[in-house]
């Protein structure tokens, strides 16, 4: 008997290549995907097995139609796959269904929440989140935090997750550095503060008169006045040598961008932006990062050659450092092959 997976997932640009992704690979009679949020009528159309949480605010019998919508495939589903923080008033219904599911851990779910915090949410939350069958992630070290937080022993499960997670390595340089004599900076991946740009900027600042071009990526993030913040200080230490990219690029014109890039400084005070470090990591460049982060912890222990923002000091920004071993690294866990092994795996675990 074939599994039944059930996934709970919100639509964003992570998740619904990811239904492209699973309905092309898997057989989709046994793949069904519930929907927190909407991803358009385009995309409902296309795929048969998707449904769409109604408005909870516009009418009570919603709720109940939600409940059981719920109901309905979680009983008939071997496994449920909960990307993200699952919708918490509806399955702390269903406890019955807890041992069975396994849940994708974004990060931000296992780290403080800014502004008042709603106790009551955080106790459901942990007490559905300590009760899963396994977490689904790349990082060893988020699963590590979340059971510490959690009070759980929940099995770590590795994936990449998603297509946002894998890359070819058909780009990747070999001691390609500094091609036209100016150095090539990337600084953060988007213009929210926990990219610490401001203090990247300050630490950078030693190298204000060498021949450098520091390129900035803000188009991503909802924080104005903190974008704003950035490109002024970026501006007043570094002037026309400084610029902020402010509008998105396709995939295709990022890959292209990033290319260019020499060295890159993330100074993420926890774990994000994995997707863009895969991508930098299967292009050969050199990226340093803070080393108190999973991430960075994460890919130190599978042997990647990445560096802690304390070498940049003296300057190290400018030393040629080989990281030539990245490439058989990132097709060993980071490649479309591996994806699509890995969650083999998980729907065919007993």
């Amino acid at each position: 008997m074939k599994e039944k997976i059930l996934h709970i997932l919100p639509a964003n640009t992570f998740t619904m290549p990811f239904v492209d992704f699973t309905n092309k690979e898997f057989d989709s009679k046994n793949q069904f995907f519930i929907f927190t949020s909407d991803p358009g009528k385009d995309f409902t159309e296309k795929h048969k097995n998707i449904k769409v949480l109604k408005n909870r605010s516009l009418l009570r019998f919603n709720v109940l139609s939600n409940i059981f919508l719920f109901f309905k495939y979680m009983k008939r589903s071997n496994k449920i796959i909960l990307h993200g923080l699952p919708p918490i008033n509806y399955f702390i219904l269903f406890p019955w269904a807890y041992k069975k599911s396994y849940w994708v851990i974004y990060g931000y779910e296992i780290y403080p929440s800014k502004g008042s915090v709603n106790h009551k949410f955080e106790r459901i939350k942990k007490y559905i989140l300590k009760n899963v069958a396994g977490h689904l992630t790349h990082i060893k070290g988020d699963s590590i935090i979340a059971n510490k937080l959690f009070n759980s022993n929940v099995k770590f499960l590795y994936t990449p997750i998603y297509l946002s997670n894998v890359t070819l390595t058909e780009n990747f340089t070999r001691n390609c550095f500094m091609k036209n004599g100016t150095l090539n900076i990337l600084i953060g991946n988007s213009a929210s503060p926990t990219n610490n740009h401001l203090e990247s900027l300050k630490q950078l600042e030693i190298y204000k008169n060498r021949e450098i071009n520091i390129y900035c990526p803000l188009s991503y993030g909802n924080y104005p006045e903190y974008k704003e913040k950035v490109i002024n200080e970026g501006k007043r230490i570094f002037h026309s040598k400084f610029t902020p990219i402010l509008k998105f690029m396709s995939r295709e014109e990022y890959d292209k961008f990033l290319n260019k890039v020499d060295v890159v400084v993330f100074n993420h005070n926890r774990q994000e932006a994995m997707g863009v470090t895969i991508s930098l990591l299967g292009m050969g460049k050199i990226i340093y990062m803070n080393e108190e982060t999973t991430s960075y912890k994460s890919l130190k222990d599978r042997g990647f050659s990445v560096f802690t923002n304390e070498q940049i000091l003296n300057d190290g920004l400018f030393k040629f450092r080989d990281v030539s071993n990245n490439l058989i690294l990132v097709q060993s866990y980071y490649s479309p092959e591996v994806l699509k092994k890995s969650w083999e795996e998980i729907y065919h675990i007993k």
